[in-house]
């Protein structure tokens, strides 16, 4: 677990005053300066099928241009992409498949207009090259890769082929459920080929497989953290599963495999990555499915199991309902530390509660409670998740 000391840096801005001088002299225009490209999202997976990893980078070029790169041992292939996501930018990475039954991944990538959200496009290897994927056959009047409320994406394997469901989606009358027509894809030829369309009603335990895009296993995020405290970088990857299930899948630097499979409506969003107990090695925290918690897991004996809260709970709060915000935690004087704290409603100034504890002997133990009182705009600057450590977003 890396532990660091927080501390703040002021920056001081110096505004200068000239004498106007007459008459005035226009300056020249100044060029703008050029972007500087940023890495958005980098992965390791094989796509050209060789049963090697290749390394995949998404990066941001500016504007709402992106560019999609893949390395391979013996050859390097990029497209340029643009994308006006009104997400954040790096949503626009959409994640890394096995989708048409050849060898070696696809690509997604999402590339939503102002007037037609919920694009993106496929990039397949062929021949030392990225190229884009033909979207297949589609029960709507809009044609292309797109997903949304109205319509949903499904890639799946019957016997050995690859089969691809694109669904037309509508409430189901008076009942509950949904109604969808469904055109069915096989890859056949080089080219998804148009085999047969059905309008069923879909049950509960089928819905979850037509939301938005669904596939066997579409890898998300990687990242090489010491999970089980033995110093080594491990391989942690997350990856969303068909039916509307992800999974965090850890690789130890022994080799040895710990998944946890979960479904999305139990938790919110993708894990965080910090070091929050006081042992060695990084937790995984899952944002519960109301936004309002987390559920910490850590790596003890092989096994991904619940780390309690400082306050015991099996859940560390996070509930704004509640005035709970955060914890904040840090190395003092050799121990392991952190303080939580809860503020009272209404009123300014507020009054704030806060409760500090230390990991002693494999546990955290209460020391000293204190109040203190802070103005509405104070509360902005309160810990708002774990502070104080590095996180990383899988």
């Amino acid at each position: 677990m890396r532990r660091i000391v927080v501390g703040t840096t002021t920056a001081a801005l110096a505004l200068t005053c000239g004498a106007i001088s007459t008459p005035a002299q226009a300056s020249p225009v100044q060029p703008a300066e050029p972007a500087t490209p940023t890495v958005l999202r980098t992965v390791r997976v094989d796509v050209n099928g060789d049963g090697k990893a290749d390394t995949v980078t998404v990066t941001a070029l500016g504007g709402t241009q992106y560019e999609l790169k893949v390395v391979t041992a013996k050859s390097t292939a990029a497209v340029t992409f643009g994308s006006t996501d009104p997400l954040e930018s790096r949503s626009v990475w959409g994640g890394a498949a096995r989708l048409d039954g050849v060898k070696g991944a696809e690509l997604i990538v999402r590339t939503s207009t102002p007037d037609a959200s919920g694009g993106f496009a496929v990039y397949t290897w062929r021949k030392g090259a990225l190229v884009a994927e033909a979207a297949p056959a589609s029960p709507s009047t809009r044609a292309g890769w797109w997903t949304g409320s109205a319509q949903a994406i499904r890639f799946l394997t019957s016997h050995g082929r690859a089969y691809v469901d694109v669904a037309k989606l509508a409430l189901a009358g008076t009942s509950s459920g949904l109604r969808a027509k469904i055109v069915r894809s096989v890859w056949r030829g080089g080219k998804w080929v148009k085999v047969s369309t059905r309008s069923v009603k879909l049950s509960a335990s089928k819905t979850d497989y037509y939301t938005d895009l669904q596939a066997p296993s579409i890898l998300l995020n990687q990242a090489k953290v010491d999970m089980d405290g033995d110093g080594k970088l491990d391989t942690v990857s997350y990856r969303l599963l068909a039916g509307e299930r992800t999974q965090t899948k850890i690789v130890t630097a022994k080799g040895k495999v710990i998944t946890r499979t979960i479904h999305n409506q139990d938790f919110g969003d993708a894990p965080l990555i910090a070091g929050i107990d006081g042992v060695p090695g990084s937790e995984l925290a899952y944002i519960d499915g109301d936004g309002y918690s987390w559920k910490v897991l850590t790596v003890r004996k092989g096994k991904l199991v619940v780390s309690p809260s400082p306050e015991g709970n099996p859940t560390w709060l996070r509930s704004p309902e509640q005035f709970n915000e955060g914890y904040d935690l840090a190395l003092v004087n050799g121990q392991w530390q952190v303080i939580t704290n809860s503020k009272s409603t209404g009123g300014d100034p507020i009054t704030v509660t806060w409760w500090r504890y230390l990991w002693i002997s494999g546990a955290w133990v209460r020391q000293n409670t204190w109040t203190t009182t802070v103005t509405e705009s104070e509360v902005g600057t309160l810990c708002r998740s774990f502070c104080g450590v590095d996180v990383t977003q899988l």
